[in-house]
């Protein structure tokens, strides 16, 4: 009984305590004793409420940077589809574009073909594998009024080859550059105008060459070489390259040039099938 009288005194005493701070804060009355015994107890528990304050702010700072982290990453992830859209996109525009220069260079040969030539604008689906054999495909067959033997010119305006064979909706193209296919050239400087057959060569894709040139011909480095009118299986005038080597035929009787050939059918992308000229 004696111990929870005392505890019971010593309750009240503090509670007494408490309500005489609190009623001289609130009366805002100045007893020095009090304000000495306030800043005592402040300066008692100041450092115990720094730590919980320094806790609390540590936490706060902690969840804010956590919830940032998320808005972050979220945006670097939005950003990064955006910038593959823009990519993508971009690629399919400049494609584009591309496309479209090569489509005016397809109809800037007219007029190199006299009159008004009947031509089909088409596209290469595909390449032969095969090195003795120097074919591409192209989306357009019979059912667009492809034939067999038409000519077949490349971006540049240059000869590319003939159709070898017509399906229904597609066709082969034999290129210039098989050791099987054969055109009639000429040097197209008009002071010269020599004449020869070109053909493949079985060890390149790149070149041709020229042959049966007249041992007094007038041909040299740098001529352009186009069709001739000797065939009529090709317009005359189309170009077919430029001359890199000149040399004397075998037994001194004729000459023999080589051939760089204009625009490398190999990374031809569309083509130009004529159909009547």
């Amino acid at each position: 009984m004696e111990y929870l009288s005392n505890k019971n005194l010593k309750l009240a005493a503090v509670l007494l305590l408490l309500f005489i701070l609190l009623f001289a804060n609130t009366a805002n009355i100045d007893f020095y004793f009090f304000n000495w015994l306030e800043n005592g107890v402040y300066n008692l528990i100041s450092p115990f409420l720094n730590v919980v304050e320094n806790v609390i702010s540590s936490i706060n700072n902690y969840y804010v940077a956590f919830l940032k982290t998320g808005e972050i990453l979220e945006e670097n992830e939005r950003l990064r589809k955006e910038v593959a859209r823009l990519s993508t996109d971009n690629a399919i525009l400049e494609e584009a574009r591309e496309q479209n220069e090569r489509f005016r260079d397809l109809l800037s040969f007219r007029g190199t073909v006299p009159g008004e030539p009947d031509i089909l604008s088409t596209g290469v689906v595909g390449y032969s594998p095969a090195t003795w054999q120097r074919m591409l495909t192209v989306n357009s067959g019979r059912n667009d009024g492809v034939k067999v033997g038409m000519p077949v010119m490349g971006y540049q305006g240059n000869l590319i080859g003939r159709v070898e064979k017509a399906g229904m909706n597609s066709s082969q193209v034999k290129l210039i550059s098989d050791p099987e296919f054969q055109v009639g050239g000429r040097v197209a400087r008009s002071d010269s105008r020599a004449l020869g057959l070109v053909r493949g060569l079985p060890e390149s894709d790149e070149e041709v060459i020229m042959e049966n040139i007249r041992w007094d011909a007038d041909i040299e480095e740098g001529d352009l070489i186009v069709t001739s009118a000797v065939s009529d299986n090709y317009p005359p005038g189309i170009p077919i390259g430029e001359v890199k080597k000149v040399e004397v035929g075998k037994q001194g009787l004729s000459q023999v040039a080589e051939v760089n050939l204009k625009g490398f059918q190999r990374t031809a992308e569309e083509a130009v099938i004529i159909k009547e000229w």
